[in-house]
């Protein structure tokens, strides 16, 4: 993820006294940081992928009769798992946040 930071010099309404305000957004590969009904979504598939992983790995394991079969099964559950949730999908941004306006009052 890329890091974009933004800096706007202080003045009446703004920041600090004189000095410079420092705003820093996160940009993921799709544009925007991962709203959080996607990192919801995101921790309920890593949950449920790795339990389908481990529970399929485990009756291969079984039915083979092979340690090493299991942790092939279990280690390919765990690959696809990865390639699901590590990067920063579209699907993860379908309900980006609505922020308020900066209001700049005047004294």
């Amino acid at each position: 993820a890329t890091q974009i930071v933004v800096e706007a010099r202080a003045g009446p309404g703004r920041a600090g006294a004189g000095g410079a305000a420092r705003e820093t957004r996160r940009k993921g590969a799709g544009g925007d940081a991962m709203d959080l009904k996607g990192q919801q979504l995101c921790e309920a598939l890593a949950t449920y992928l790795i339990l389908f992983s481990a529970i399929v790995a485990f009756l291969f394991g079984i039915g083979t009769q092979s340690l090493r079969n299991l942790f092939c099964v279990y280690g390919a559950g765990v690959g696809l798992t990865c390639l699901v949730i590590i990067p920063n999908w579209p699907f993860y941004n379908r309900n980006p946040m609505k922020w308020l306006p900066r209001s700049l009052k005047k004294d």
